[in-house]
């Protein structure tokens, strides 16, 4: 007995093809936009590519913006994917001031790009600053994803009941 032949799916159906990472990531750094933000704690570097609405992401600081290259690139038509690369911190900053330094520079490069409120996904340590950034300038964003946090990170976010004020806590 013959095995029955294999069926072929329709053009345009079955499995698509595998996304080569090295294309991927040339096209990437070929085609996007590069802006530098000169700040007092070091220059920050922004990315965009792709065109339609705007969707911020930060990564860790110091971190690299190719991180996202292949997110940004899967949703290129319709999303303009805007990377902000945030600088290390001058060691004359206290840790605990640094979450809202950098939400500060977040907020910097996302006004110099006049892309008013934006959605923002973060990764690692660029959760904790997005996360401080939602309590300090909440009207920036229009929503925010934080997505894998450090170990060791505790975040405590809570209200005042008598006057609604925001209370924060951020270790």
């Amino acid at each position: 007995m013959s095995a029955p032949p294999t069926a072929t799916p329709p053009p345009g159906e079955g499995c698509p093809t595998p996304l080569a990472w090295e294309q991927v990531l040339a096209t990437f750094r070929d085609e996007r936009d590069e802006f530098e933000l000169r700040t007092s704690w070091g220059n920050v570097s922004v990315w965009e590519y792709g065109t339609g609405s705007p969707l911020v992401f930060i990564g860790g600081p110091g971190g690299r913006g190719d991180l996202f290259a292949l997110t940004c690139y899967l949703l290129r038509d319709d999303y303009r994917s805007i990377i902000i690369q945030l600088p290390n911190a001058p060691r004359r900053v206290p840790v605990e001031q640094r979450p809202a330094g950098w939400g500060h520079l977040v907020q910097q490069a996302i006004g110099a790009r006049q892309h008013g409120r934006v959605p923002l996904f973060a990764a690692d340590w660029g959760a904790r600053v997005a996360l401080q950034l939602a309590i300090d300038a909440p009207d920036s964003l229009h929503s925010l994803d934080p997505a894998g946090m450090s170990a060791g990170c505790l975040v405590v976010v809570g209200r005042a009941a008598a006057d609604g004020s925001v209370r924060r806590i951020v270790t």
